[in-house]
């Protein structure tokens, strides 16, 4: 975990070849005095949240699949932060392929994913879709992005 957040991807890497177990260890901080959680992750959280590129979120995926599917603390999938950080279209085509409900899947504050990637344009979210899905369906696609996208602005 301390290679993630130090982004230091090639030693994450290596210790994830030797130590692939550690994929699916929760990470946690609580509050000194009250024992609450201040945030509770998974190495492929961490990995989302810090810009990881998507050979290290492949290869955390391959150790722990059950891993894209868990929620962090604050109730997000892992695609759900890498959305909300701007990753690379590659790292959430691999998220969406290993675990592609989370298409639908909401959020702690009810979004989807669409709606976390405000920053990309439709046709980029279908680019994205349809390079998971294969071209079927492209313009079916477009449509419902374009109209979450319009209803949640």
């Amino acid at each position: 975990f301390r290679a993630i957040d130090t982004t230091q991807w090639s030693i994450a890497l290596k210790h994830l070849k030797t130590s692939s177990d550690e994929a699916g260890k929760w990470v946690h901080q609580k509050e000194y005095y009250t024992g609450k959680v201040l945030w509770l992750f998974l190495p492929i959280h961490a990995a989302c949240f810090s810009g990881a590129p998507c050979q290290l979120i492949t290869e955390l995926i391959r150790a722990y699949p059950k891993g894209v599917e868990a929620r962090a603390h604050v109730d997000k999938l892992p695609i759900h932060i890498a959305c909300e950080t701007e990753a690379n279209d590659d790292v959430i085509m691999c998220l969406l392929k290993a675990n592609p409900d989370s298409i639908n899947a909401f959020d702690s504050n009810g979004a989807t994913l669409m709606q976390l990637s405000r920053n990309r344009s439709p046709t980029q979210i279908v680019s994205i879709l349809t390079g998971v899905s294969g071209n079927h369906g492209k313009k079916k696609w477009y449509n419902k992005v374009t109209s979450i996208r319009r209803r949640s602005d």
